[in-house]
């Protein structure tokens, strides 16, 4: 290629100047990920599969890699957990879960206002319930045919499942911010240069991920027990 174009491409993502004279082992974590983003866009390939783009890259990085993939004519498969960038670049959403798998077609906006109602949160947290065989058969009994030491059974049972349910929306709540303050971390730009320091906030944040899987499905279950025991 004519040096003129080359440079005009690697100018679009952010080289410029002297920098395009930089031999890549002196590149820092977020330089390098733009010239692979670069080297990708020659390629003129029409299927992307990207696992957790946004790792590693400062917040400038962060927004030539939207931009670039928002041109790309193709068709792009990622797995991220950066929300923001989500929202940014997906047009439509794979959820899943324990359960299966869920198809969206729209945005991450769109995904957040259809679950919603369903799990009240990737915004909340920790408890754990288990459902005895007598609480089944006592929940199941209109309450007007039970005894009063079944009724305050009952009552009992009750209390435990909104509590459980309440303990886990505090404890996700919690989790979340965590996660937010690390995102925010990992999105500085005075961190850019620090591998050793982006690639073990990015091993928290999986942690921290793993936590609110769990967290998540402990609360549907008592979620969904509190609302049979309601019915």
């Amino acid at each position: 290629m004519p040096e003129r174009d080359v440079r005009s491409i690697l100018g679009s993502f952010m080289f410029s100047g002297e920098s395009v004279d930089k031999i890549v082992s002196a590149l820092s974590g977020g330089e390098r990920a733009r010239l692979l983003l670069t080297k990708l866009s020659l390629q003129h390939a029409n299927f992307l599969i990207l696992d957790e783009p946004t790792n590693h890259l400062d917040i400038d990085s962060r927004e030539v890699l939207e931009t670039a993939l928002n041109e790309f004519n193709g068709t792009i498969f990622f797995v991220s957990h950066d929300r923001y960038f989500i929202n940014a670049v997906a047009t439509e959403v794979v959820e899943l879960s324990p359960n299966g798998t869920r198809f969206f077609d729209g945005d991450y906006d769109y995904y957040l206002e259809k679950t919603a109602g369903e799990q009240a949160a990737s915004h909340r947290a920790k408890a754990s319930f288990e459902t005895t065989e007598e609480f089944k058969e006592a929940s199941a009994t209109p309450i007007e045919n039970l005894s009063r030491e079944e009724r305050k059974e009952r009552q009992k049972e009750q209390r435990k499942l909104e509590r459980a349910v309440s303990a886990a929306e505090e404890e996700m709540e919690t989790l979340n911010t965590k996660r937010d303050a690390l995102n925010a971390e990992l999105n500085d730009p005075a961190n850019g240069a620090d591998l050793g320091k982006l690639t073990d906030l990015s091993k928290e944040i999986a942690a921290l991920d793993a936590q609110l899987a769990t967290v998540e499905e402990q609360w549907t279950e008592a979620s969904m027990a509190l609302e049979e025991f309601n019915n």
